[in-house]
């Protein structure tokens, strides 16, 4: 077995560089351009003004939190090159690699080097994580920290399992601690990845926070490791609102308001939610009479008040508002999105996209259907959590395909997991 693993290693080393190389020429054949506007120039002027001392700033002077910090701080690196718009994409390619080498260490820990090898290789292969990198988005860098926010949260249970149940007495503390260190460690951790995680990408706290709770509940060790569990959940979800502490600071100095994340909340949650919205609209959606007007408001002005539309149009129609939901939710699981810039959609696109996510999307299906036979973790429980609660959290804005790529990420080692148990049946999980 040590060879296999071996073996397997070195695949995945040789894969990898393959992978990264190809981002590269990638990002290359995509030239110094963007293709997304104004979403991917916000980004990097961001950074731009940044490093020119201009502040967090998309004017250069006047202070702004309109998009989420956390992709900037990446895209600090691109910036100061001759060539940041190409540098800012490898850099994409670099983590989607990263996100790679995080699911073949979680998997192997948990069912074995080749399901592993399979989840890595099918992470850096799946056409929409592959597309998106090409893009200057925060989706690839957000997959990322929410892998690794979930693997360092589920490496944390074999170290809880083994905690002795010891005397109440400060006799004992000494003994204790060096016992529950590994515990807290990785706890803490997972809870600082999901704070950067949500100063990336805001939605994806919710969905990190539903998964802590759950495997909580769902443990196998009893009652009383049950309520550690959940102990240990409220101090990862503490650690990731300290993450929200600066930002929140910086924001109420400079805008005079406390803005957790970021100011665009209003505006997406109109495209979302107003007359003209449909469920696969996306951002296009005429909102132009409300924009007419705020458009002499700052931006904080401009987040209530396109807020407040929102919330007027979805109290005058309840029933309209839900259906629109539900509709939007069921869109999350779309093969294809109606896009502002046509000439980035096209049949062929689309038939690529419904032909790997829905493959994915029914193996991992198999995993629930055929669990009393293969056998479950709560690693699996956690993960469908994830995914379900990312369409619920995303379809009160509205859903798209990028959206989607930190969620299809724990799609596909669930889908690895499933094959790697109907490979070898006889493969046991090693951490129930």
């Amino acid at each position: 077995m040590p060879i296999l693993h071996d073996r397997v290693r070195l695949i995945l080393v040789v894969f990898l560089l393959m992978s990264g190389v190809a981002g590269v020429i990638y990002a290359l054949s995509l030239g110094p351009t963007l293709r997304f506007l104004p979403d991917e120039s916000d980004y990097l002027t961001l950074a731009r003004n940044l490093l020119a001392g201009a502040g967090y700033s998309l004017d250069g002077h006047t202070p702004s939190a309109f998009r989420a910090p956390g992709v900037v701080g990446l895209y600090l690196l691109s910036a100061a090159t001759p060539a940041p718009i190409i540098v800012a994409r490898c850099l994409n390619y670099a983590c989607l690699n990263a996100c790679a080498a995080v699911i073949f260490a979680l998997l192997r820990r948990m069912c074995g080097s080749i399901p592993a090898l399979v989840g890595a290789v099918g992470c850096v292969l799946y056409p929409l994580a592959f597309f998106t990198a090409g893009t200057l988005y925060p989706q690839t860098f957000g997959a990322l920290l929410t892998l690794v926010s979930l693997a360092l949260w589920f490496w944390s249970r074999p170290a809880l399992v083994s905690t002795p149940t010891l005397a109440k007495s400060a006799v004992v503390a000494p003994v204790v601690a060096p016992v529950v260190a590994p515990v807290v460690a990785p706890v803490v951790a997972a809870g600082l990845a999901a704070g950067l995680a949500t100063l990336t990408i805001p939605t994806l706290l919710p969905s990190l926070a539903a998964v802590f709770v759950t495997d909580a509940l769902v443990s196998q060790q009893g009652p009383q490791n049950r309520l550690r569990r959940l102990g240990l959940a409220c101090l990862s979800m503490l650690c990731a609102l300290l993450v929200l502490v600066p930002w929140t600071l910086r924001n109420r100095l400079q805008l005079g308001v406390w803005v957790p994340v970021s100011t665009n909340g209003g505006f997406n949650l109109l495209l979302g939610n107003s007359e003209n919205t449909t469920p696969n609209a996306g951002t296009n959606v005429d909102i132009s009479r409300y924009m007419a007007q705020v458009a002499s408001a700052d931006e904080v002005a401009q987040d209530r008040a396109l807020a407040g539309f929102a919330m007027a149009w979805m109290r005058a129609h309840p029933l309209d508002a839900a259906r629109l939901y539900a509709k939007k939710a069921l869109n999350f699981f779309n093969y294809r999105n109606d896009l502002t810039t046509q000439s980035e959609s096209s049949p062929a696109r689309d038939l690529i996209s419904a032909c790997t996510y829905y493959p994915l999307l029914i193996i991992a299906i198999i995993g629930i259907v055929l669990s009393r036979r293969l056998g479950y973790t709560p690693l699996e429980t956690g993960l469908w959590v994830a995914y379900l609660s990312g369409a619920l959290v995303t379809a009160i804005f509205f859903t798209r395909l990028r959206f989607r790529v930190p969620y299809d990420v724990l799609l596909i080692v669930l889908a690895s997991m499933t094959l790697g148990r109907l490979v070898n049946r006889r493969q046991a999980p090693r951490h129930a």
